[in-house]
């Protein structure tokens, strides 16, 4: 009787362990996506939109970009 006892108890104390991990997990995931959302707006910011190219324009190309044989 007194295994059976030690044995709820550890069962308890496990299943206590697991939801205080889930809630740390939980908090992390929240404050995780608070600082992506500031990097996001920061980023945001100095976002400009590219230019509009068309057929026929001329433009500068950085030749380290440009691979051949």
């Amino acid at each position: 009787m007194e295994l059976q006892v030690k044995r709820n108890m550890q069962i308890t104390e496990v299943n206590l362990f697991v939801m205080d991990l889930r809630a740390v997990h939980n908090d992390l995931r929240e404050v995780i996506e608070d600082a992506q959302c500031r990097y996001q707006k920061s980023a945001d910011k100095k976002w400009t939109p590219a230019p509009r190219i068309e057929v026929g324009d001329h433009v500068f190309l950085l030749a380290k970009f440009i691979k051949s044989t």
